[in-house]
């Protein structure tokens, strides 16, 4: 949102789902946000989306709408993507990682979102911008939290989780789990 409010002029800008919450957060947290005038300066300017009508009704002109996707698994992004997916006249632009078997990927690997399904003919673009701390960020503050008994990784590829644990482990000695679904872990 706030590259579009640094960047963006004479567009009519759109935000929709998770994004909604999570900028009344950071607004109210200023002092750990870099930039803060600039995300207010989104959030005038910007229109969220509020109620089934608007979202039905938007994305049939020509505007920009940033939607939460997680990995185009849900969220609102995938509402605005079967809509839009073919026509050639639009964009799809996803951030940050996007996991193995998720539909995020499949669109960025194969031009589908579902498996055997028709070719996005929208323009799709990837871009690594991350809300996510990196592994070195999650070493300093598990380091920094000196009452760890256990921690619990989730929210990750089995390849990366399991580097991870070892890392930590290795580190701290901390006790770490790496569920499966279905795992039941006692705390």
């Amino acid at each position: 949102m706030m590259l579009f409010a640094e960047r963006a002029s004479d567009i009519e800008i759109w935000y929709d789902g998770m994004i909604r919450s999570i900028t009344d957060v950071m607004i109210n947290y200023p002092k750990y946000i870099n930039k803060i005038d600039l995300l207010k300066k989104a959030v005038e300017k910007f229109n969220a989306v509020d109620s089934w009508e608007i979202r039905r009704k938007i994305w049939r002109e020509p505007c920009v709408i940033i939607a939460s996707a997680g990995m185009l698994k849900g969220g609102p992004a995938l509402y605005y993507l079967k809509r839009v997916a073919d026509k050639k006249n639009s964009a799809v632009f996803l951030v940050s990682y996007q996991g193995k078997n998720t539909p995020g990927r499949m669109l960025l690997e194969k031009g589908v979102f579902v498996e055997n399904g028709p070719k996005v003919s929208s323009r799709v673009e990837w871009f690594d911008f991350s809300s996510h701390a990196g592994v070195s960020g999650l070493m300093s503050i598990i380091k920094s939290l000196k009452s760890l008994h256990k921690i619990i990784i989730v929210h990750t590829d089995p390849d990366v989780g399991e580097e991870f644990r070892r890392r930590i482990v290795e580190e701290t000695g901390i006790e770490v789990a790496l569920p499966s679904v279905g795992d039941v872990i006692d705390l």
